[in-house]
């Protein structure tokens, strides 16, 4: 059809999608911004986000983005992110991510904690404070 393109999304693992799509929504550093088949020749630098594809079987469908670049060049829109997790219900997808957010985070606490422990370890150890004499 005239107002389909390919749409293939890849991670350095595997194809995530390889659909004929309607449109896609994706975002950058300026925002967000829509691409339909007529689209001209355009390269961006996707930021986290949540791309709305819609298929041309006349479905929705939602893929969770973790930093990439985005090509749509004549009838095919190629994207190469680091992270990807597809769904079909755009608020589970988004409260799915923001688990996996919070649980990252809670990961980076822990090991900048750990860090700061290690450090001041060193430090006293230099200094010749540690407990028992130096």
């Amino acid at each position: 059809m005239a107002g389909e393109f390919r749409l293939r999304l890849i991670t350095a693992t595997r194809v995530v999608l390889d659909e004929d799509v309607v449109s896609v929504v994706a975002e950058d550093e300026s925002g967000s911004f829509g691409v339909l088949a007529g689209h001209e020749r355009l390269a961006a630098a996707l930021v986290p986000t949540i791309l709305r594809c819609k298929l041309a079987s006349g479905g929705m469908r939602f893929v969770a983005v973790d930093r990439g670049v985005l090509k749509k060049e004549g009838r095919e829109l190629r994207v190469a992110v680091r992270q990807a997790v597809v769904g079909d219900d755009y608020r589970a997808l988004e409260k799915l991510i923001s688990e996996r957010i919070t649980h990252l985070e809670d990961s980076e606490a822990a090991a900048r904690h750990a860090f700061s422990r290690v450090s001041l370890s060193v430090m006293l150890r230099l200094f010749g404070y540690e407990r028992g004499g130096r």
